[in-house]
């Protein structure tokens, strides 16, 4: 291994560890935080018989459950590669946060049973001005831990992170949800304000749940990747001004800080080979050492002769006509016994109401009375990434 590869694999190793620190960080203020609400709700609740505050209080338990199941994953996922996991360990804070997901439903099933229960059997709520500025003050800590969540979150890239963000501000209407039920019971009505109360948190507790469960299915199954990161990935390889163009861009993500991706650049189709490698070479070490995801660069020749622009001009004012979101790339020609054969690539966005098959046909419309007769070999790609334009 070269001095350079090992300086970026000792960067690497070093920005893990530092992502991984952070996470562990805004982890245990959360279970501070947590665990400091957890007790007061609970005598507030005890104290007072409200169900709906009791079941806010474990609503914090829970959240300080879900934080150690993220310690717990945190430190797994730090664990470099190995033999029987080349990607690293990074994909277990999924498992943990899924974990998590089974527990949230458990406490929202039980709390649900007993709201019901207060419906059906009401019992007596007392209600003091110091529980409720208590209450109030609860909520004002949620709503720091959700900032500070966030921040750490769109720092670390950890999806537990980005979902006890979410969560911690749902527990705010929750609190509020329970504030509001002691109050009415001072107007002396009959309603089983608290009751009812513990049904809203219950489902509030379940919409969290069903949240992060989706989350995690959805980055296990393959969601897109993050635009804002496609992004800065496509920007950097633009940036070059031998890099003609980027498309295809694919991105694999095995956890906060393993991503692995591809792309095609398109270069000056008459440049040397080792030239048009090292090109690629110095933008794969670049995006490595600045965005910390290993790619993998497939080099595309572009010819920039009068007669291929004028093909190409056609091609895309027919696509462009045809629809918006489909996008041209890879084109070159060939002139081939009397006719002249295009080759171009076309990727299709998600939805399209566009078929191949007609597009096909409105290229062949369009070259149908030239003098040389035409033939359009196209290949039909599908995007990989949303709102990121490539």
């Amino acid at each position: 291994m070269d001095r350079k590869n090992k300086s970026i694999e000792n960067t690497e190793k070093k920005h893990i560890h530092e992502t991984a620190d952070a996470g562990r960080t805004a982890v245990r203020t959360g279970i501070l935080c947590n665990v400091l609400l957890f007790l007061v709700k609970l005598t507030i609740g005890l104290v007072s018989g409200s169900v709906a505050v009791v079941s806010d209080s474990f609503n914090n338990l829970t959240d300080c459950i879900s934080n150690l199941i993220t310690l717990a994953g945190l430190r797994i996922a730090e664990k470099p590669a190995d033999s029987r996991h080349p990607f690293g360990h990074g994909r277990v804070e999924y498992i943990a946060s899924f974990i998590l997901t089974v527990l949230i439903f458990l406490a929202a099933a039980e709390f649900m049973r007993t709201s019901i229960d207060r419906i059906l059997h009401p019992g007596t709520v007392s209600f003091h001005p110091l529980m409720a500025a208590l209450l109030v003050i609860s909520m004002a800590v949620k709503l720091w831990l959700a900032g500070y969540y966030e921040k750490a979150a769109s720092a670390t890239r950890i999806l537990s992170l980005q979902a006890a963000a979410a969560d911690s501000r749902s527990d705010v209407l929750v609190t509020l949800t329970t504030v509001i039920a002691m109050a009415v019971y001072l107007t002396g009505t009959s309603l089983p304000a608290d009751g009812i109360a513990g049904v809203i948190v219950s489902l509030c507790i379940f919409k969290a749940g069903y949240d992060i469960a989706r989350a995690i299915i959805d980055r296990l199954l393959g969601s897109p990747a993050d635009s804002s990161l496609a992004a800065e990935i496509s920007g950097l390889l633009n940036e070059e001004d031998e890099i003609l163009g980027v498309h295809d861009l694919i991105l694999h993500d095995y956890g906060p800080d393993v991503r692995i991706g591809s792309a095609h650049i398109e270069l000056d189709g008459h440049l040397p080979f080792i030239r048009a490698h090292e090109i690629a070479d110095a933008a794969e070490r670049k995006i490595q050492s600045q965005l910390h995801v290993q790619m993998t660069l497939h080099m595309d020749p572009v010819e920039d002769d009068e007669r291929t622009k004028q093909y190409l001009a056609r091609c895309r004012r027919v696509i462009r006509e045809s629809h918006t979101g489909i996008t041209l790339h890879d084109f070159h020609l060939k002139a081939d016994k009397g006719e002249v054969i295009l080759y171009f690539d076309l990727q299709m966005p998600f939805g399209t109401a566009w078929i191949p098959s007609d597009i096909k046909a409105a290229i062949d419309r369009e070259f149908a009375d030239d003098p040389v007769p035409v033939r359009a070999c196209i290949s039909f790609d599908q995007g990989y990434l949303t709102g990121v334009k490539q």
